[in-house]
């Protein structure tokens, strides 16, 4: 026993090493940027405590953040085919920095429904352009493991800063805006000063497409990944607004209790994402993304079968392992499959699909949520992830023909 530890100690050990610097500094770029990413937590309680808007004025202005972060990551990928990926990330870190620098100085609806569009655009332009550029530095064998390593850093980025920004906010919302902008910058910084590839080898100019024309119907292949790609993140929103209600209502779970939940998501990807996705490399890859997003549904459908508070910590465990082996796998079939002058297109196009299921996401499941009941949505989850299931042997019989 312990040397089979041990043995997995130097293994998962092995994980982290002889990845070059350049690459490291675009990981610590993203991890800074991620440091910063809960700020849009907070965003809704400043507009109705600070600038005294209704809840509806409220959550048009976050809608609109995410209408310009699903045409910010496409914009994001699709300009990586005409410039630098690394120069694309640094300007859009600039204008967030920028933008979360502005927020508390702005008063009108109208100033900052325009703010929001700019900012949702400017974060998830960096987003594939960050990871392009990052995949660039990685050796062809280090490509799955350099993006599982990223994810993981986003995620410790992500739990990090929520537990920060909660006391920034609480004592000034000035002083949560400008400490965020000013991390952000911190990360263009990091980025402006890094080695790594020239532009000429990260760049590859695309001229036979038109800019407008999208990738997602290029091949079956492609229409079922981002079909389950946008399954899985319409589940995995319910976990913002519906899961966090449903506990409380019918597991009477406190909100200390329901943080813990959420923190053995973050502490489970932070031990776990990079191995389990190295181990799942042998594996096809098609069906172990198909496979995450039925863990997901099936974590939030085994909610229906009691109120006990280890039962929502299983689930808590089978969802977190659904999110682990489908978002980064689905991400580097797609990255692995596409051409070379349309990689940086899809990597763009799946963080517009990402942010526009959060949006569609949360708004199905709230209707459902008030209009039929809990158990209903937590039913068509699990009954959505068994379809994204058996789609996956469709992507795997198409790479067999």
């Amino acid at each position: 026993m312990s040397n089979s530890f041990k043995k997995w100690i130097h293994s998962y050990i092995n994980l982290y090493q002889d990845l070059p610097i350049p690459l490291w500094i675009g990981l610590s770029a993203a991890f800074i940027n991620a440091l910063a990413s809960s700020v849009i937590v907070f965003l809704s309680l400043f507009f109705t405590n600070h600038r005294h808007f209704s809840v509806a004025q409220t959550g048009l202005l976050i809608t609109l953040f995410g209408i310009g972060a699903t045409f910010g990551a496409y914009l994001g990928g699709r300009l990586c085919n005409y410039f630098s990926s690394r120069r694309i990330s640094i300007v859009s870190l600039l204008i967030i920095s920028v933008t979360l620098l502005c927020t508390p100085f702005c008063h009108g609806f109208t100033l900052l429904s325009a703010l929001m569009i700019v900012m949702g655009l400017a974060a998830y332009a960096f987003v594939p352009a960050n990871r392009l550029w990052v995949l660039a530095q990685a050796g062809e064998n280090d490509k799955v493991r350099t993006n599982s390593l990223r994810y993981m850093l986003i995620n410790l980025g992500f739990g990090i800063s929520v537990f920060i920004d909660g006391f920034l906010a609480h004592y000034s919302y000035f002083l949560l805006f400008f400490t965020n902008g000013l991390i952000i910058f911190a990360s263009a910084l990091t980025l402006a000063y890094a080695g790594g590839k020239d532009e000429q080898e990260t760049v590859i100019h695309e001229k036979k497409r038109p800019f407008w024309q999208f990738h997602i119907f290029e091949s079956k292949f492609f229409a079922i990944h981002y079909f389950i790609l946008f399954v899985a993140i319409m589940m995995y929103a319910q976990l913002k607004i519906t899961y966090a209600i449903y506990l409380q209502n019918h597991y009477h779970i406190t909100t200390p209790k329901l943080s813990y939940l959420f923190l053995t998501n973050c502490l489970l990807i932070v031990a776990l994402q990079v191995w389990i996705v190295d181990k799942a490399r042998r594996f096809d890859q098609a069906i172990v993304a198909g496979l995450g997003t039925f863990l997901i549904g099936f974590g939030l459908f085994i909610l229906i079968f009691g109120t006990n508070y280890y039962l929502a910590l299983a689930s808590a465990c089978i969802w977190t392992l659904g999110e682990i082996l489908a978002l980064p796998v689905i991400q580097m079939s797609l990255y692995h499959k596409a051409e070379e002058t349309s990689r940086a297109v899809h990597l763009g196009l799946y963080q517009s699909v990402y942010a526009f299921a959060n949006v569609a996401g949360s708004a199905i499941g709230s209707w459902l949520y008030q209009f039929y009941h809990g158990i209903v949505l937590w039913i068509l989850c699990g009954l959505c992830g068994a379809l994204c299931w058996r789609l996956s042997y469709t992507i795997r019989e198409l790479k067999t023909v």
